[in-house]
């Protein structure tokens, strides 16, 4: 591992411990008051599930239950209003920033274990009236057989008008790690998704046989090849999107080949070693992922520290700040030469993907695996 690699991944590391550390607290003081309803495992998502949240990332959770009584539902209900008040309390005395209200907060999109939504979101995303007025999309706070249930209704029934209300929560069912309580609850539901993801899929371009596991590998993959949010800068850009255009390629795709190859583990770099050591990624691909996406993290840390927000903008080395920009992180010169070196790996590794989407995606012919093999330099 690159020592630049093993630094950035290791504050996030252990940032997200020192987190979700801080969120088991503020339960177990509510488990004093109320008493605990139930056996549970509270689960994270997205960054916090990676290993890779920064001091101004939100959480993405949920809570996992066994078959409880309405009276227990309405005590979880009432304890985790309780911890959310205290997180929107904290960071609402924290100093503004570039972009407040990030850090120390639940997911404010629904992926929360209210499974509610802020009065700002709302009002910016439900335009057609489907959230009711307790803003709650789907109770996350939960069975795994109601959690699986709302998993096998996205795939059911696609035309559902509140199908994209839903597609966050989705996400994050699908790529969850235990964080405290009952870990077995959590195996259960990995259990569950695995089945649902299981299942023979809709056709592939004109590939039918894929489960629907293997083909939301490739369309993950898709995203990072076809999104031009994803695509990383011109060379030598005066801002550059370190998120976007240099980490959210390598990540998708990442997680695209561990779908596709039944691969459990959740953080990038987990999986970035598994599919070396099931021989899926070839050392010398591997290489370019790491240099991709430690250097892109690396200053993403040094961003979010200068700037006191989940801010990923930054500033090539040459740019002068104007006054809107007096915040942002400014590279020096070895930061912008080594992000432009990250881009290029960037590219090759959006190409091999196109290359991996395209052959696994026939119906008839060899496929096969790109990333596997070598790489030669030309």
């Amino acid at each position: 591992m690159l020592d630049n690699e093993k630094t950035a991944w290791q504050m996030m590391s252990s940032w997200t411990k020192k987190l979700v550390g801080f969120i088991e607290r503020l339960y177990k003081d509510q488990f004093t008051i109320h008493s605990r309803p139930s056996d549970f495992s509270f689960c994270i998502t997205g960054s916090g599930a990676r290993g890779e949240a920064c001091p101004q990332s939100d959480l993405d959770a949920f809570i996992v239950i066994p078959k409880i009584t309405q009276n227990q539902r309405e005590t979880w209900r009432k304890i985790n209003l309780a911890v959310q008040k205290r997180l929107d309390n904290i960071n609402d005395s924290r100093i503004k920033t570039l972009r407040p209200g990030k850090g120390f907060v639940f997911c404010t999109g629904g992926l929360n274990p209210l499974g509610m939504v802020t009065k700002k979101w709302m009002e910016r995303n439900n335009k057609d009236g489907l959230i009711k007025k307790d803003r709650v999309i789907f109770d996350l706070t939960n069975t795994a057989a109601a959690l699986t249930g709302l998993l096998e209704e996205y795939y059911q029934y696609p035309s559902d008008p509140k199908r994209y209300l839903r597609k966050h929560i989705v996400s994050g069912l699908q790529e969850c790690a235990h964080a405290f309580g009952n870990p077995k609850l959590h195996r259960e539901l990995v259990d569950e998704v695995k089945f649902v993801l299981g299942k023979q899929a809709i056709e592939f371009g004109s590939n039918s046989l894929l489960t629907r596991k293997r083909k939301q590998g490739l369309q993950a993959m898709e995203v990072a090849i076809n999104d031009k949010n994803f695509q990383p800068p011109a060379p030598y850009s005066d801002i550059k999107r370190v998120k976007r255009e240099f980490y959210r390629a390598p990540q998708f795709i990442l997680k695209g080949l561990a779908w596709f190859y039944d691969i459990d583990e959740v953080s990038s770099l987990a999986q970035l070693s598994k599919l070396e050591e099931m021989g899926k990624l070839h050392p010398t691909r591997a290489v370019h992922f790491r240099k991709a996406m430690s250097e892109a993290l690396r200053v993403r840390v040094a961003s979010h520290i200068v700037t006191r927000a989940e801010f990923d903008k930054v500033l090539s080395a040459y740019v002068t700040p104007n006054r809107d920009q007096s915040a942002w992180l400014r590279l020096n010169p070895e930061q912008s030469e080594l992000l432009e070196d990250a881009a290029n790996s960037v590219r090759l590794i959006i190409g091999w993907a196109d290359e991996f989407t395209t052959s696994q995606g026939r119906a008839h012919g060899i496929r096969y695996n790109p990333f596997s093999e070598p790489f030669l330099i030309k």
